[in-house]
């Protein structure tokens, strides 16, 4: 054993350093085909295979290969495939088309590969030097034909003697017929020659290995373990099929995104080693029927196929793995992987589904493969060690480990998502990873570091030699030929990416949006060398990342273009950056025209589908000269259509002048540049759509003409304060016209001195600190140098008014309620940080604990704030020391925090302390941790920047606040260790003081304002405390909440029945109108709009992750309604993997829904056969409720939300009205509210 692990691991660890350095591995390679012939080189040898009887023929597709007919296999909607293997020197192939009378087009791949054709009828030749895997069209059809050519075997074993283990043989005696029954004894006969084998094996010792042997024949078999020193040789035709029943399968963990259990279908045993799979067979998940078989567990499930698991030294090859419902081939915490000649064919409908996914494993090459699947075919992850994936029912064993050493060498990927990829999770660091020699057929992103969960460290990495074919379609809005990105997402934290590689690439594609270098604060993106990078159309190495598409670029540095870098144009301003916007339509309930000038590549304006004109236009603010505008385009680009402006009124088309036109539209970016014109407002006027939709725009940039700065200069080079003490900078720019002349200022250390956006720089502590002013885009700075002093006289009198960082805290007695009798239980800290008046009351442990036998279950424990008669506190804080938190929870105590103008009411039992302290990341015992930590509930102001953003967001929609903004937050803190909740699985509750103008009709509602300054209903109602009006919101979230009032009003809706609940839903921003002030009660509502409707009643913070329908994309407005819904359970899509979000919404359905959203409200009742049929039992229609409806409908009749028709009919096939949505949620709510209370 020793012998075979040191020989594979040096083999390994050889070629990682050879790819590092640069060097190809040396691979035996016949000269071209016409060399071949012409020094009478004798043509390959064709090993061609008898498919399994489970296979159909394909009817598209046939071919034969010098000469030798080869079966082509009916696969997926998008491709068939053809596998064989050949010996060396030249190979020819004959592809025939079939279904028609001649071929007269055709596309073949990889196109490096150079590959003329002769046609002649139906059928086209061509040679290769070698075996090669191809991707060949003909005749434009949507399938493709997939030619796998693997080298000949080498290493055939015997099917029988000493050390093979034929599983057709006694004592095994296993069918090769393909009976689909009997899987569990034929599983566990196989299991049983493998630890046969495994004995065997192990027994010999020197690495020997026991052999198991497949013959050829169908397999339906369950989960199998491969075990150390032994080989599975599968022979040509030999298929493994998944049974498609969830009862046949172990579940290992659980797949919260896709609401799924999923197995490992064939994985090893733990800290096993020398392990090889080879041969010419097939592993068939059938992954589609397991997927969608609910007949179990009522969910269906999903497979991984091959998982190396805690393993090393193994070895898999030329296999093909077809149809995974989840990542295919995963090895995790393994080391020493050789993988080489796999198929990986899996459909391209099915998400999910990665071909092979290294996670936290060492050392592993992946050598001539190819792979297909929706999802992406080639990545390297770390995942968080209590993700789903990571800590299912059979949690990965050992410690998190990083990904190291890893090759991706000779392979193609044609995919909807990445090509080849980093991430998404770098929970662990991930280095020395390189990607060389590689195809990418068809992707949305050629290849990409995603950084996105985990605060590990990707470096050493490099994209090599990589020839990108085709970027087609969108992924996470991304469609590029390359993006870097780093993202913090869902508090897992996000890190850095350095030292990155990207070398001799061929773009002939470069995607429909851009490329991406976007890191972020603390996680840059360093390090960076371009070399021979040729975009599509040039024949020269691009100079610049301009050039290179790379238009969306943020916190990163030390970019190295070779073998010429130029200097990146200057950046020049963009007028209509965040200002008003109107457009003709929206291809949803939202107005989405602002979104084409917010800045982002990942919002977008809409018009309606189908509409000729469509327009939009910005309102520069003040009549500007402008002779330049930008246009990124989404797919739907408008074919024919003008930029237009006027400094008139725009409602008047006469008022408008043509500046540009075009009827050849190309999409994409379009720069168009005319002559300088005068405008106020620009539009771009549509009269010709490219597609069956609207015109929809990422992006509308609008410039004038440009005079740049030439340099900047502090009026000070140096500063000397002393603490407290403030002083101004004063940045000169050159020339006085510059356009532009917005500049950036930045501390390097902050705990010296800070500096505001106007130069003010405020003395924080004694030391040194640079301040730096840069103009907008950094490319000119200019640096002073700052020296603070202690203070002279810190009791004021010098000319200046001093306060400290912290003042010493003054303490006395604090109001505190058990039960609503007072106690003397608590402390007050007044104190000022960094200026702020701040509020504590500690809750003593010693008191408090002597009450604790006295309170029983459910004791709220008020913490009283007292009114401060000068000035109202900026921050305030309730604390509770860790000693005693367990003791509270364990008596399902509430804490209440009840200030002047807000008030927050926690039950304890709501928060998990191990998980909060897992987060911080302390590595203490359960006893000590408790011991050392402090509980805080939070209420402050938020930050002058969260409510600028949310008052933007008023006036663009109409509503004012009634009500002083709080920030709530709840977190634990540990030394300086600091983890928040910002998230719970029940309703917690906060109260706000209304202000005066509040509405006295009560059209008003509480919302949370998220960090990009959007906002989101939360559950209102309204409470009296003293004589005065609260808002009492309910939320599962912690986050910046203030009160907002709407006037709503819709011109069909005055005299209606359903007008109150309209008007009430719409003032709470629930239910929207449409864009001519209508709000159109009578038409039927879409399954999307009735679950985005149910989510906005709920209050439920939007989630991210995939979607689980096909037909819900990220580029639909409903797309983080519908994932929502579906995180939530709220709603499941149909047996196709379908949502049908357009489609309109039965009754039944709709009732389905709401009698989820009671469970997520906290209102659920679990009703017996005999309660429901009493409820159904009197309708004549009672027979027509179809069976996954019936508790559903009868849950809704039971709480009053939907009636029936009449009195008695429920017409559930019947589809539900705007209007009728529009009650059912007010009915919802009112249920909701009194459920909390």
């Amino acid at each position: 054993m020793y012998k075979v692990k040191k020989q594979l691991s040096t083999v390994i660890i050889l070629t990682m350093l050879l790819a590092v350095m640069g060097v190809s591995a040396p691979v035996v390679q016949a000269e071209s085909a016409s060399q071949a012939r012409d020094e009478g080189l004798s043509p390959a040898t064709v090993y061609s295979y008898e498919p399994s009887s489970k296979y159909e023929i394909s009817t598209d597709y046939a071919l034969k290969v010098n000469g030798v007919e080869v079966k082509v296999i009916k696969a997926f909607n998008d491709y068939d495939y053809a596998n064989f293997s050949v010996s060396e020197g030249p190979v020819t192939y004959e592809v025939t088309i079939l279904n028609t009378n001649k071929a007269h087009e055709y596309a073949i791949s990889p196109k490096k590969l150079n590959i003329t054709p002769a046609m002649a009828g139906r059928t086209i030749t061509f040679t290769t030097d070698k075996d090669e895997y191809i991707i060949l069209n003909m005749n434009n059809r949507t399938k493709r034909l997939v030619i796998a050519a693997d080298p000949m075997e080498t290493d055939v074993p015997t099917e029988t003697g000493e050390g093979v283990f034929n599983v057709t043989d006694a004592p095994y005696g296993v069918a090769t017929s393909g009976d689909q029954t009997g899987v569990a004894d034929r599983t566990a006969a196989i299991q049983q020659a493998i630890d046969d084998a495994s004995g065997y094996g192990t027994s010999q010792g020197s690495g020997v290995q026991g052999i198991v042997y497949i013959p050829a024949g169908t397999y339906y078999i369950g989960n199998l373990v491969l075990k150390s020193n032994t080989a599975l040789y599968m022979a040509p035709g030999a298929t493994f099929v998944g049974t498609g029943k969830t009862a046949d399968y172990e579940e290992h963990w659980f797949k919260d995104s896709m609401g799924r259990p999923a197995t490992w279908w064939i994985s090893t045993a733990f800290d096993s080693s020398n392990i090889k799979i080879y041969g010419r067979g097939t592993i068939d998940g059938n992954g589609r029927a397991l997927h969608d078989d609910k007949s179990t567990n009522g969910k269906g499930m999903i497979n991984n196929l091959v998982v190396p698991i805690a393993t090393e030294d193994f070895i898999m090859d030329g296999i093909i793995i077809r149809e995974s419902a989840a990542w295919a081939v995963m090895p995790v915490r393994s080391n020493d992987l050789l993988f080489t000649n796999l198929k990986m064919f899996n459909s391209l409908s099915m998400g999910e589904n990665d071909g092979i996914d290294i996670v936290e494993s060492q050392n592993a090459v992946i050598r001539n493969t190819i792979g297909i699947a929706l999802d992406d075919p080639y990545s390297t992850k770390a995942w968080k060690e209590d993700t789903d994936i990571a800590s299912g029912k059979v949690p990965w064993p050992g410690d998190p480990e990083p990904v190291e050493n890893v090759l991706f060498e000779d392979a193609i990927a044609w995919t909807l998502c990445y090509g080849y990829k980093i991430g998404q999770g770098v929970m662990q660091d991930q280095r020395n990873i390189v990607f060389r020699d590689a195809v990418v057929y068809k992707a949305a992103v050629g290849f990409a570091i995603h950084h996105k969960y985990g605060v590990g460290e990707v470096s050493g990495v490099t994209f090599e030699n990589i020839d990108i074919e085709e970027i087609s379609g969108r992924n996470e809005d991304n469609s590029a030929w390359m993006t870097l990105f780093t993202v913090e997402h869902g508090g897992n934290g996000v890190g850095p990416v350095n030292d990155v590689t990207v070398k001799d690439i061929t773009v002939r594609d470069a995607g429909e949006s851009f490329a991406k270098i976007k890191g972020q604060e603390g996680a840059e993106i360093t390090n960076v060398t371009f070399e021979n990078i040729y975009m599509p159309g040039s024949e020269e190495p691009a100079t610049t990342l301009h050039e290179m598409n790379f238009l969306s670029r943020e916190f990163y540095s030390g970019i190295t273009i070779k073998p010429v870098h130029n200097p990146e144009p200057r950046i020049r301003t963009n007028l209509a950056l965040h200002k008003p916007a109107v457009g003709s339509s929206s291809d949803g309930a939202e107005d989405t025209s602002r979104f084409a000038f917010d800045g982002e590549l990942s919002t977008r304006f809409g018009s309606k589908r189908g509409i000729d004109p469509g327009w939009l236009y910005v309102d520069l603010g003040s009549d500007q000269m402008v002779d330049r505008v930008h246009l990124y385009w989404e797919a739907a680009y408008g074919k024919a259509y003008k930029i237009q402006v006027t400094t008139d009124d725009p409602s008047f088309e006469e008022n408008w002048e043509t500046v540009y036109e075009t009827t050849d539209g190309k999409g994409g970016l379009e720069e168009i540049a005319f002559d300088a014109a005068e405008a106020r407002y620009v539009r771009m006027y549509g009269t010709a759509r490219a597609t069956q939709y609207g015109y929809s725009i990422w992006e509308m940039e609008v410039y004038g003409p440009e005079v740049f700065v030439e340099s900047i200069a502090l009026d000070k080079k140096s500063l000397n304060v002393t603490i407290g003490e403030t002083a101004r900078l004063t940045a000169v720019l050159l020339p006085e016209n510059a356009t532009n002349k917005k500049v950036l200022w930045t501390s390097s250390d902050q705990s010296v001195a800070t500096v505001d956006e106007n130069g003010l720089v405020t003395a924080k502590g004694t030391g040194t600190a640079s301040i730096t002013v840069s103009t907008q885009y950094g490319e000119l700075s200019d640096v002073s140098t700052v020296t603070v002093a202690p203070a002279a006289n810190p009791g004021g009198g010098a000319g200046y008014v001093y306060i400290p960082p912290v003042t010493n805290p003054s303490t006395e007695k604090a109001t505190v309620l058990i039960n609503d009798q007072a106690e003397s239980v608590g402390e007050l800290e007044k104190t000022i940080v960094n200026g702020k008046q701040s509020m504590k009351v500690k809750l003593l442990s010693d008191q408090l604990v002597s009450k604790l036998n006295e309170l029983g279950e459910g004791a709220v424990i008020s913490v009283q704030l007292p009114a401060n008669q000068d000035s109202k506190p900026d921050i305030v804080i309730g604390e509770i020391d860790g000693a005693i938190l367990k003791q509270l929870q364990e008596g399902k105590a509430v804490i209440e925090l009840v200030a002047e103008e807000a008030a927050y009411q926690l039950p304890l039992q709501y928060i998990d302390l191990n998980a909060l302290l897992k987060e911080a990341g302390e590595q203490l015992s359960e006893e000590a941790a408790m011991s050392s930590m402090k509980l805080q509930i939070k209420m402050e102001k938020p930050t002058t920047e969260r409510m600028a953003l949310a008052e933007a967001a008023a006036k663009r929609n109409g509503y004012t606040f009634v009500s002083d903004p709080f920030d709530f937050s709840v977190q634990i803190v540990i030394g300086n260790t600091v983890a928040e909740i910002t998230q719970f699985n029940a309703y917690v509750g906060i109260m706000i003081a209304l202000s005066e103008n509040a509405n006295s009709n009560g059209l008003y509602t509480g919302v949370k304002v998220a960090e990009d300054g959007s906002v989101r209903h939360v559950p209102t109602s309204t409470v009296k405390l003293d004589g005065k009006t609260f808002a009492k919101l309910s939320s599962l979230t912690n986050s910046v909440y203030v009160i907002v009032s709407k006037p709503v009003h819709f011109k069909d809706m005055v005299g209606h029945w359903a007008e109150h609940s309209v008007i009430e839903m719409g003032a709470r921003l629930i239910v929207n109108g449409s864009d001519n002030g209508s709000f159109l009660p009578e038409q039927a509502i879409s399954r999307a709009e009735f679950a985005a409707i149910i989510g906005r009643a709920l209050g439920l913070e939007a989630l991210s992750g995939q979607s689980a329908f096909q037909d819900v994309t990220e580029a639909d407005w409903y797309y983080d309604a519908v994932h929502t819904a579906h995180a939530y359970q709220l709603i499941n899509g149909f047996g196709d993997g379908t949502f049908r979000p357009l489609q309109s919404i039965t009754r039944e359905e709709a009732m389905l829904i709401v009698a989820k959203a009671l469970t997520v409200a906290g209102s659920d009742t679990k009703l017996s056969n005999e309660e429901i049929e009493n409820l159904l039992g009197s309708f004549e229609d009672r027979g027509d409720v179809s069976g996954w409806a019936v508790e559903g409908v009868a849950k809704n009749l039971m709480n009053g939300i939907v009636q029936g028709k009449g009195k008695a009919t429920l017409a559930p096939k019947a589809l539900i009205s705007r209007a009728e949505a529009a009650v059912i949620s007010e009915r919802l709510l009112q249920k909701q509210l009194m459920s909390i209370e």
